[in-house]
């Protein structure tokens, strides 16, 4: 762990000297120490998880046949109002699901504090970011290739909203 946290250290250092004076919201999909790092040379800068990400790693632990049902239940805890909304319906998720399911409600569980800053916009703007979750396609013939839609910069979009 240590030698991850000092790399990422090594990376966020290099973007600062860079020129990068502010980062206003990192999406971050689980990387060891990324957040720690980000956090210790920006401090105002809100750190996000990706939700992509964190659905992907959820249905691994999910059989094919129950992948559809699940996640279902978990964009209800996504796609809530509010954050306390949310932590409704992850209680409900851990209810309905809880005892087939206890890691990946250990996984939103303790993930729930990268979860909120999403909840700190108006839907509007969380909207916004949707159709980027869908429309994103594999770059090339290498899967590995992927791009992630917290790679977008939506920041020229959600401007003008404020």
């Amino acid at each position: 762990m240590l030698l991850r946290a000092k790399f990422w250290l090594q990376v966020v250092t290099e973007l600062k000297n860079r020129g990068v004076t502010d980062i206003f919201i990192a999406c971050v999909d689980g990387l060891k120490g990324f957040p720690e790092a980000i956090g210790a040379l920006y401090p105002q800068t809100a750190v996000q998880q990706c939700l992509v990400h964190m659905v992907r790693h959820s249905l691994n632990y999910v059989s094919w046949k129950m992948r559809k049902v699940v996640a279902a239940d978990l964009k209800t805890i996504y796609s809530a109002a509010t954050a306390d909304e949310a932590v409704l319906r992850l209680q409900e998720f851990e209810e309905k699901c809880g005892a087939d399911y206890p890691t990946v409600v250990k996984s939103w569980r303790s993930n729930c504090e990268r979860l909120v800053p999403l909840f700190e916009y108006p839907l509007e703007i969380r909207r916004r970011g949707r159709p980027l979750y869908r429309n994103v396609q594999p770059s090339g013939h290498n899967l590995r290739e992927y791009h992630c839609p917290c790679n977008f910069n939506l920041f020229e979009q959600l401007l003008p909203l404020y």
